[in-house]
């Protein structure tokens, strides 16, 4: 915001795109937060931009996850987010069917 306030929403929204609860989120100082959020998007970076999974090699992650047991679940799911350096953008959920 232009009087450098920060809305709680944006907080919560981006907290919940690492994983954290409101309630861990109120717990936590603003300095941790920045903390958790820098390491997550650090993590979830590749290093060398522009270097993603080929085809062949997300074909193999894919069997490989197949090959998991998977507590009687038929559906995978994922949700896809951006980072627009100020928050994360949820873009689209993706769904896999289990086939067995």
């Amino acid at each position: 915001m232009p009087n450098g306030k920060i809305r709680v929403s944006e907080l919560l929204g981006t907290a919940a795109a690492i994983g954290f609860t409101p309630q861990q989120v109120y717990e936590m100082s603003m300095y941790e937060f920045n903390v958790a959020v820098r390491g997550f998007i650090r993590a979830n970076t590749p290093v060398e931009k522009g270097k993603f999974a080929s085809e062949d090699e997300r074909d193999d992650i894919f069997d490989w996850l197949m090959r998991q047991e998977l507590p009687n679940k038929k559906t995978l799911k994922n949700k896809i987010y951006l980072w627009d350096g100020i928050n994360f953008i949820f873009q689209k959920e993706v769904v896999f069917e289990v086939m067995e």
